[in-house]
């Protein structure tokens, strides 16, 4: 009892507290990961004593505990680690005292917030949690901390925590095909933003500082989740359109030498989109203007083709306003957008939950 009157002090503060990045949700491999992006995000220590007393969170935690190991925790051998440990193609290390973990890093984000697994980059042999900053956090220190910018950090970290930890338990269901691997992506999602929920309803019925805060976590029903944006590296897109194009550039990357596929992204970044209109590009082997010539061009190779189709697609999603209006609306004019986007780059390969 009097452990918890302390604790209610603590959190009394909760709206002015001024961050002082000293305290972890576990001393473990993941609390210490955490521990340094709170640093350097700024995370106030509120939002940590918050989570670590959420029941859901900390049994993440003690999992992801067992199961990583941090990247920048010193214990890694310097030089390839991937190599000398023997990591294999999901990231799990086979040789070294600390086989059957993974290497985790998690990273201050400025183009979106996500998790992503060994094997689902080109070049990383670790896991990945990228998580963007708080809506309302101030832009300059030394400004109070708001309770919505606390509620806010909770859900961006419990939501990309319950990521990996469903990752590290095989709860992502990977798939024999690429439609089951894309529904299993959908419904991971689904299943994460439970457990997001459920990690923030637990501390607003615990909490009395912390029960006017209003959730944001986004829709639970799959035709919604589908529709829904979501930013990857800088990118836009529905979580359909993500799923789908992940799947496409892993096949056509596997066709190629990585030395081309370099190439290709660094010519894809140079493309400028203005010099022909939005609307043209939604093709699978669009017409574009070559940066290195300024001679109208298309591509052969698949992989350079999907790369140009996700600028596109951020470009067309970003010259959109209004999204959430116009959706919770049943805008048909955005409904005919989504369609098109799939036309032109799901190759038939799955579309949409039809709205009820």
């Amino acid at each position: 009892m009097l452990e918890r009157t302390r604790f209610e002090r603590e959190v009394a503060a909760l709206v002015s507290e001024a961050p002082e990045y000293e305290i972890r949700v576990s001393q473990g491999q993941f609390g210490k990961a955490l521990a340094g992006f709170a640093k350097i995000a700024y995370v106030s220590d509120a939002v940590i004593r918050l989570l670590r007393r959420s029941k859901t969170f900390a049994s993440m935690v003690r999992t992801l505990d067992q199961k990583y190991l941090w990247i920048d925790s010193g214990l890694l051998p310097e030089g390839g680690w991937s190599i000398d440990w023997d990591a294999d193609e999901n990231g799990v290390l086979r040789k070294g005292p600390y086989q059957g973990r993974r290497v985790l890093s998690i990273v201050y984000s400025l183009g979106g917030s996500y998790f992503s697994p060994a094997g689902d980059s080109r070049t990383a042999a670790y896991d990945t949690i990228a998580i963007d900053r708080a809506p309302s956090q101030a832009p300059s220190l030394g400004k109070p901390v708001t309770l919505k910018e606390n509620g806010e950090w909770i859900e961006r970290i419990a939501h990309e925590t319950a990521h990996a930890f469903r990752h590290v338990l095989g709860l992502r269901r990977a798939g024999k095909t690429a439609v089951e691997r894309i529904n299993g992506g959908i419904d991971d999602e689904i299943a994460t933003r439970k457990v997001e929920g459920q990690v923030v309803g637990e501390l607003r019925k615990q909490f009395p500082k912390f029960a006017p805060y209003q959730p944001t976590t986004g829709r639970l029903e799959r035709w919604a989740v589908e529709r829904d944006l979501v930013t990857v590296n800088l990118l836009r897109r529905t979580y359909l359109e993500h799923f789908v194009l992940n799947e496409r550039l892993r096949a056509a990357l596997a066709q190629l030498p990585a030395a081309d596929a370099e190439k290709y992204e660094a010519l894809v970044d140079r493309i400028d989109l203005g010099k022909r209109p939005l609307a043209s590009y939604l093709t699978a082997t669009p017409r574009f203007v070559d940066p290195r010539n300024n001679v109208v061009s298309t591509f052969m190779q698949a992989y350079p083709n999907l790369l140009l189709a996700l600028r596109v697609l951020d470009a067309r999603w970003r010259s959109v306003k209004d999204i959430d209006r116009r959706d919770l609306y049943r805008d048909a004019d955005l409904e005919a957008m989504r369609i098109a986007h799939a036309a032109a780059y799901f190759d038939g390969i799955t579309s949409y939950t039809n709205v009820p």
